[in-house]
């Protein structure tokens, strides 16, 4: 990683960090249940691993910020809204107030519940379940990913992702996009 950030910094290029899941045992939904029920105390690992990342770099200005969970997904349960509300946000909130405790100038960017592209609402894809209460904290940045390539839909899709993000008074980055 030290490689990594110096490398960005030579070339004028802030870094942001990003869990993400991939490669995780047990695999998808099974993994996921793990962590919104907390198994094994699957959350606070996830804390531990994040604060040595947190307090390596807390001084580095070249670090922006870190992407605190990379498309999270519902887990076995089948009722998105719920696991947003009563699982994501909260953790997102915790880990959000844990790395501001250790590093007040980074941001932490969050991302909504991801749909399964079987579960997406509209023919036109409706990949993220909405958040629609405020986030509750300073300093964060509202990062939901579209992968959405139709010109009719996407001002659609961008206008419910703003008012998402203002609800929260938080930017809103698209850091991924495509079909």
């Amino acid at each position: 990683f030290d490689e990594l950030v110096r490398l960005g910094k030579e070339a004028g290029l802030k870094t942001i960090f990003k869990l993400v899941f991939y490669g995780v045992r047990p695999r998808g939904d099974r993994g996921w249940d793990m962590v919104w029920n907390n198994r094994d105390g699957t959350r606070d690992r996830i804390l531990e691993g994040w604060t040595l990342i947190w307090k390596r770099y807390q001084a580095e200005p070249s670090v922006f910020g870190y992407d605190l969970i990379n498309e999270p997904a519902r887990g076995l349960s089948r009722d998105y809204e719920r696991i947003q509300r009563e699982q994501l946000l909260p953790l997102l909130r915790r880990l959000t107030d844990a790395m501001h405790g250790i590093s007040p100038g980074k941001w932490a960017l969050y991302q909504p519940l991801l749909r399964k592209p079987e579960d997406q609402k509209t023919p036109h894809r409706d990949p993220v379940v909405p958040v629609d209460e405020p986030f509750g904290r300073e300093r964060v940045i509202y990062a939901p990913h579209l992968y959405q390539m139709n010109t009719h839909v996407i001002p659609m899709m961008l206008d419910n992702l703003q008012r998402q993000a203002a609800l929260s008074r938080a930017p809103l980055l698209l850091g991924e996009w495509g079909s």
